[in-house]
């Protein structure tokens, strides 16, 4: 969420939606999840993760067990927008059985920036292609090109010049 936050993190949650595990370098970054001062974080409970529908998608994984890849946009501590990719994986446990979800978190924000403005560009175009006048055309003449060239080179002038 800093300059100097890490562009992946990774969080597994129980059945129960409790954080039990986050990668060492994102652990700091939880503490501005953790309004309620709890043990365990709960993502069924933290704002942000309701507010942007991202846990929704952990209950789906939980409950449907698929993987889901979901983009999310998400306020930052200071209110400025953040995106995230979400890829949730249901996991097992030493038995096979089912124990939760593993979440592979992307900070995407400068991706859907930059996207925005390509998407902006590409539609502009688009009116400028569908408002012109005249068709707009494109073609190869360099055969034309050299054939005159060959015609100029033999002598033979341009006709209407002097």
């Amino acid at each position: 969420m800093s300059a100097t936050a890490p562009p992946l993190g990774i969080i597994a949650i129980d059945l129960d939606g409790r954080i039990t595990g986050i990668n060492r370098d994102n652990a700091g970054g939880a503490a501005m999840f953790n309004r309620r001062g709890g043990d365990l974080l709960n993502v069924f409970h933290v704002p942000c993760f309701v507010e942007s529908g991202i846990a929704e998608d952990f209950r789906r994984c939980l409950h449907e067990r698929l993987r889901i890849v979901s983009d999310r946009l998400q306020p930052g501590p200071e209110g400025e927008p953040f995106y995230f990719r979400y890829h949730l994986s249901p996991i097992a446990d030493g038995r096979g059985l089912f124990s939760g979800v593993m979440a592979f978190v992307e900070d995407i924000t400068d991706l859907k920036r930059t996207g925005g403005g390509s998407h902006r560009e590409r539609g502009a175009y688009r009116l400028l292609f569908r408002s012109a006048p005249i068709a707009l055309l494109e073609r190869d003449a360099s055969e034309l090109k050299t054939y005159l060239d060959g015609l100029r080179a033999s002598g033979l002038s341009m006709f209407g010049s002097t």
